[in-house]
């Protein structure tokens, strides 16, 4: 009984907590610059977890500089996922997202100020396009995240990577970090609202940098980094 009123309380603070900060968000854009509204996320997104009663321990941030220009490449477990990153990771963040969830209401005007970039899955040609957009972007300092399962993880298995994300790394001529996402699936499994307050845990690994990318090669990169989280994920 007391595990489910606390659900029913995580639930209506993460909705509520989500939708003030996106509202935050939207108003403050024509006010503030772009690396504010960074700062101003990170804080917002700390505070939601805090109040989420979620723990989060990052292990390996000394790795990152906070200047530079990364593609993260995360595992994908729950809906938690993206904004724990987001406060946790030194670096100017932004994501790439499924199109038609920019023309959510609220959310999808939330995306654009955060300077998420719409891809289409469906078009190889439209999908090369967002990648080079946000290899322009990178130029100018900014880090993406990037899910190469494409979607959460049902089970909390790691699942097959697609080449998108390893695309723009090379496109950028920028470093790729490995990122273990641990315990977030049990904090909040796919396909259920139920929330779980405990320990999540963000391993960063080893940074590979453009010189090695280039020298494993396109087709390797993808399961050389896959294999580099699921080491991370076993430690």
């Amino acid at each position: 009984m007391v595990s489910f009123i606390i659900s029913l309380y995580c639930i209506f603070i993460a909705v509520i907590g989500m939708l003030v900060i996106m509202l935050i968000s939207i108003a403050l854009s024509y006010f503030i610059s772009d690396n504010k509204m960074d700062i101003f996320l990170k804080i917002a997104f700390r505070i939601l977890i805090n109040l989420l009663f979620v723990k989060v321990k990052v292990e390996g941030v000394e790795k990152l500089e906070k200047q530079m220009n990364y593609v993260f490449i995360p595992n994908h477990q729950s809906f938690f996922d993206g904004f724990t990153l987001h406060a946790f990771l030194p670096n100017h963040l932004r994501g790439i997202e499924i199109d038609f969830h920019f023309n959510w209401f609220i959310y999808g005007k939330f995306l654009k100020i955060a300077g998420n970039i719409p891809i289409n899955p469906n078009s190889i040609k439209d999908s090369l396009i967002s990648i080079k957009k946000a290899a322009e972007i990178m130029k100018m300092g900014k880090s993406y995240v990037i899910f190469p399962e494409g979607e959460r993880s049902q089970t909390g298995k790691i699942g097959e990577f697609k080449r998108l994300p390893f695309m723009l790394a090379q496109e950028a001529n920028a470093p790729i970090v490995p990122v273990a996402l641990i315990g977030f699936q049990e904090l909040m499994p796919a396909g259920t609202w139920r929330i779980k307050p405990r320990t999540v845990i963000i391993r960063i690994g080893e940074i590979i940098n453009p010189d090695e990318i280039k020298r494993i090669g396109t087709k390797e990169i993808v399961n050389y980094t896959r294999n580099k989280i699921l080491n991370l994920y076993r430690q």
